[in-house]
């Protein structure tokens, strides 16, 4: 046995106390988060970015959060009730300095706009604004909190938010001439929630498409419905709409568990050709036909490619070169040079996955019989500690 927490709890804010230069603090662990530790951030002057669990319960105090008074960026994860109700106090006192606040709830009402709204005027220099789960913030409230922003929001996240939040209502305040400058003149980072029907039409997609054609600086979308995945098919006519006003520009593309067919795909390489990162859903696994496409975007270092129903290929889609492989298995072997193939068709890439499996994208120089230069290309572990971003647990 460890020694007990009250010790552990005294060596951590006996260990804060020497870290003279700390600028960024995440404890997230639940229960692990004391009124010792607040005190001990709330010394150090360099400190400009926390990130903590919002659940006090009998470890600490939020009025002790107030003592905090110079941060930069706030994430606050699951706040309990006592947490929400501080809140909009503790975004007063920061709000001349704060660049990024991060709400992370799951699916809870605690978060509301009575919180944010007093408040929204005085966020003058907000960045990035990210939030998950609040159930009861409107679109109404974040209108608010984009135009006050004085440079704009250039990282807007909105995911997990109730079914009834009214992104139109959002669409039509990017459009409205009386917001000088415009709401989303800095946007560069887009992630969204919608709301999609099994294989029902995207009723959201058109409001989607508003908000992009008033981000000029767009270079990030992230679109996803909540689980469970659904037969929804992302039309053409959306992509032909992205590439007509961001084809140039979009570095990143990530269109979860709505499915995208062989024209769908085919548009995304022909018209998105600076795309570095891709995440998408895919109706067919034909792998050659995939590489043949993805080959069309030189600068393309990150693919993730899921098939939802390629039930054929269970157990096949997720090996890897470092799976023990018999060498009879004639499928599994050729899943393996497929994924080989896409890679090797992409010559920029370091990072592929398929459904539930990632791996790192290997290459070695070497000469052959003939003297002449070759590249063998190979899949193998992943050696990146982060956490694969299809992977964050924060898809709601």
């Amino acid at each position: 046995m460890g020694p007990p927490a009250s010790e552990v709890e005294d060596l951590c804010s006996k260990s804060l106390a020497n870290l003279v230069n700390l600028r960024s603090c995440s404890w997230t662990r639940d229960g692990s988060f004391s009124n010792s530790v607040i005190e001990a951030l709330a010394r150090m002057d360099t400190l400009r970015g926390l990130e903590f669990n919002g659940h006090s319960g009998i470890e600490y105090s939020p009025r002790m959060l107030l003592s905090l008074r110079h941060l930069t960026k706030v994430s606050i994860i699951m706040p309990d009730r006592e947490t929400a109700m501080i809140l909009p106090e503790w975004l007063d006192i920061l709000a001349p300095s704060l660049r990024s606040l991060s709400l992370i709830c799951k699916s809870s009402g605690l978060i509301t706009d009575s919180m944010l709204r007093p408040v929204a005027h005085r966020l003058t220099q907000l960045d990035t604004l990210h939030l998950t789960g609040c159930t009861r913030i409107s679109a109404a409230c974040v209108e608010e909190l984009l135009a006050a922003s004085a440079e704009g929001i250039s990282s807007l996240r909105l995911e997990g938010l109730h079914y009834a939040f009214d992104l139109q209502y959002l669409a039509a305040a990017s459009e409205r001439s009386h917001f000088r400058p415009p709401l989303l003149r800095n946007l560069r980072a887009l992630t969204i929630t919608f709301i999609s029907y099994h294989d029902s039409p995207i009723v959201s997609l058109p409001a989607i498409q508003i908000i992009i054609s008033h981000a000029p600086l767009l270079s990030e979308l992230n679109l996803h419905p909540p689980p469970p995945a659904t037969r929804a098919r992302l039309p053409g006519s959306f992509i032909q709409h992205l590439v007509q006003t961001r084809g140039g520009q979009l570095r990143k593309l990530a269109i979860n568990r709505v499915l995208l067919g062989r024209a769908e795909l085919a548009a995304v390489c022909d018209g998105l050709q600076g795309l570095e990162q891709l995440y998408i859903t895919l109706l067919d696994p034909d792998m050659a036909y995939i590489a043949d496409e993805l080959r069309k975007l030189p600068r393309l270092w990150a693919v993730h490619l899921n098939f939802p129903f390629a039930l054929d290929a269970a157990g096949v889609l997720g090996m890897s070169n470092d799976d023990e492989v018999e060498d009879d298995n004639e499928d599994i072997a050729a899943y393996e040079r497929a994924y080989t193939h896409v890679a090797k068709a992409c010559t920029a890439l370091c990072e592929f996955g398929v459904q539930n499996r990632v791996w790192q994208v290997e290459r070695a120089c070497y000469r052959d019989e003939a003297g002449d230069w070759r590249t063998d290309v190979r899949l193998g572990r992943r050696e990146n500690p982060s956490v694969a971003e299809q992977f964050l647990v924060m898809r709601i």
